[in-house]
C-alpha cells in the first residue's frame, strides 16, 4: 500500500479511537446538563464545523487528540467584568440575549440592542443583569432580566453563557467523576467490541489437540494430516492441548516424528519430518537472538461459540491493559527510557507495518491496542489528563469542599504544556528513527 494510503488508514484509526473516547465524555455531560459549547476532533486550526443546537462540531486540522469544550471544566466559565461599556439585546419579554462586546454601532443606530456599563451579571437563580444604562442625557442603573440562552459577542461570533447550574463545576462528585472517567471506559469499550467481532467472525482459536487449517505443502500436508484430526500423541508422548503440540514441533527441526491421531473414529498415524525455521527470540539477558526452531505447518482449531468469543475478548482486553502495566513498570526501572517511547509519527509508521503484514484482521486487532493504551494513559493522575481531573474530583468528595478553580486550571495548563513538550520530543525522536 502506497504512504498516503497508510496514512488515511493511521489517520482514520486515531480518528475513531478519539471519537469514541470524546463521545463518552460528551453523552454523560449532556446527561448531568453541563453546557457543550464544541465537540471537537484533532486539535490546531478548524477545518470545518457545523452548529447543531447549543453545541459545534468540529474537525480540526491535527489528528493527535479532541476535546469537548464543557462550560466551567476549567475554573470560571465566561463572564462579564464591571465598568465595560456593552450593547444588549432583548426579546420580546424584555429578558436580554445577547451582550455584544464590540461591532455593536448599526444595532443601537437601529434600536434593537442599547448601550450598557455593566455593574453584576448573575446566572444563578437570579438571572439579572444589572448596568448603567447609556443616554447623552443621563446614566441610569437598572436591572434587567436575562433569558435562559444568553450568548456573549464578540466581532459577531456568538458563545452560549453557561447559567450556574449547567457549568461543570456547579455538578455533583458523581456527575462529574461521571463525565470525567466515561472517555476512557468508552476507549476499553471499543478494544472489546473490536476483539468480540475479531473472534466472533473470525473464529476464537481453541486449545484442544485438534487441528485446523493445515497449510498448503507443508510437512502437515506432505504427510496426510487433515484439518479436524485429533492428535493424541507426537513422537510416543502423550499430548491433551494444542500448545503441548507447538512446544514438542519446536523443539524438533529437521527431525523425522511419529504423530498419532483420530479420524472419523479411528486411530492413525503418520511420519513426519519436521520443517525448520528460523525465529528471533529474546534470550535471558535481555538481546535477541536468531534460533532454529521445528514448524509443523498447521493452525489451531476454531470455535464460532459466542460465548467462547466473549471469554476471549475480555482475556485479550486484559493482556492489552497487563501489557501497558508492563510498559510503565520498564519506564519507572529504567529498563526503558522516553527515548523508547513512540508518538504520532512513530505510531503511523508501526500502522503502516501491521498493515502491509497482518492485513485486515492485524489492523482491526491493533486498533483494539491502542485504543486501550489511550484509554489507560488517559487515566494516569497526572495534570491535563483525565486522571488528574479524577484526582480532584477525589478531593472534592473526600474533603466535602472543592479545589481552588484557579489552581486546578494553572495546573491543567502546565499540564498540557508538558504533555505537548513530551509529544514534540517524542516526535523528533520517531522522525530520528527513519533515518
Amino acid at each position: 500500500m502506497s504512504v498516503v494510503g497508510n496514512i488515511i488508514i493511521f489517520v482514520l484509526i486515531l480518528g475513531v479511537i478519539v471519537t469514541i473516547h470524546e463521545i463518552g465524555h460528551f453523552i454523560f455531560a449532556k446527561r448531568a446538563g453541563i453546557l457543550c459549547r464544541e465537540f471537537s476532533i484533532g486539535m490546531g486550526p478548524k477545518l470545518w464545523r457545523k452548529k447543531i443546537g447549543e453545541t459545534t462540531y468540529s474537525i480540526r486540522l491535527f489528528p493527535i487528540g479532541g476535546f469537548v469544550a464543557m462550560a466551567g471544566e476549567d475554573g470560571d466559565d465566561l463572564g462579564i467584568t464591571e465598568d465595560v461599556i456593552v450593547a444588549i439585546e432583548q426579546n420580546e419579554n424584555q429578558e436580554i440575549t445577547h451582550i455584544h462586546l464590540d461591532e455593536y454601532e448599526q444595532l443601537v443606530s437601529e434600536h434593537r440592542a442599547t448601550i450598557v456599563k455593566t455593574q453584576h451579571l448573575d446566572l444563578s437563580d437570579a438571572l439579572t443583569f444589572t448596568g448603567y444604562v447609556q443616554t447623552d442625557e443621563s446614566h441610569t442603573l437598572q436591572t434587567f432580566p436575562v433569558a435562559k440562552e444568553v450568548y456573549l459577542v464578540e466581532k459577531h461570533e456568538p458563545i452560549q453563557l453557561a447559567l450556574e447550574n449547567r457549568r461543570f463545576g456547579s455538578k455533583t462528585p458523581w456527575q462529574k467523576f461521571q463525565t470525567i472517567f466515561a472517555g476512557p471506559a468508552m476507549n476499553f469499550i471499543l478494544a472489546f467490541v473490536l476483539l468480540f467481532a475479531i473472534f466472533a467472525i473470525g473464529g476464537t482459536p481453541v486449545n484442544d489437540p485438534v487441528l485446523g487449517e493445515v497449510i498448503a505443502s507443508s510437512p502437515a500436508e506432505r504427510a496426510g494430516l487433515e484439518a479436524g484430526d485429533e492428535i493424541t500423541k507426537f513422537n510416543g508422548e502423550s499430548v491433551a492441548t494444542y500448545e503441548e503440540i507447538a512446544t514438542l514441533t519446536q523443539g524438533v527441526p529437521n527431525e523425522i516424528v511419529t504423530i498419532e491421531f483420530i479420524r472419523d473414529g479411528e486411530p492413525q498415524s503418520v511420519q513426519v519430518k519436521i520443517a525448520a525455521v528460523e525465529r528471533e527470540v529474546m534470550n535471558e539477558s535481555g538481546a535477541v537472538e536468531v534460533v532454529e526452531v521445528g514448524q509443523l505447518g498447521v493452525y489451531r482449531s476454531m470455535t464460532y461459540n459466542p460465548l467462547v468469543a466473549i471469554k476471549s475478548s475480555f482475556e485479550g482486553l486484559y493482556q492489552d491493559i497487563a501489557s501497558v502495566f508492563t510498559s510503565l513498570g520498564m519506564l519507572f526501572s529504567g529498563a526503558a527510557s522516553v527515548n523508547d517511547l513512540s508518538g504520532p509519527v512513530g505510531i503511523a509508521v508501526m500502522t503502516s507495518q501491521v498493515t502491509e503484514t497482518a492485513g485486515f484482521t492485524g489492523l482491526v486487532r491493533w486498533m483494539a491496542f491502542l485504543s486501550v493504551n489511550i484509554g489507560f494513559l488517559n487515566l494516569l493522575p497526572l495534570p491535563a489528563l483525565d486522571g488528574g481531573r479524577l484526582v480532584f474530583v477525589a478531593y472534592e468528595a473526600i474533603t466535602r469542599r472543592k479545589a481552588n478553580p484557579k489552581f486546578e486550571m494553572y495546573l491543567n495548563l502546565a499540564g498540557i504544556m508538558l504533555l505537548f513538550g513530551l509529544i514534540i520530543y517524542v516526535t523528533f525522536n520517531d522522525i530520528l528513527r527513519l533515518f
